[in-house]
């Protein structure tokens, strides 16, 4: 068995992924039906990687 903590920073940037999946489209979005929100996150996903920059990580000083 294999346990990765939650504060890896692959995990992390997959969690940002989906927060602005659903920040930028999900959360805009009124869908009738599951095919159509399907095809919108799918169009969103292409756009996305049609010019992909990787998340910046930023070290908060406190």
């Amino acid at each position: 068995m294999h346990l990765t903590p939650t504060s890896s920073s692959w995990i992390n940037q997959v969690k940002r992924f989906f927060a602005l999946l659903t920040d930028k489209k999900i959360k805009r979005g009124v869908y009738h039906s599951v095919a159509a929100l399907r095809a919108d996150i799918a169009s969103f996903i292409e756009r996305h990687n049609a010019d992909p920059n990787p998340f910046r990580w930023i070290q908060i000083r406190r």
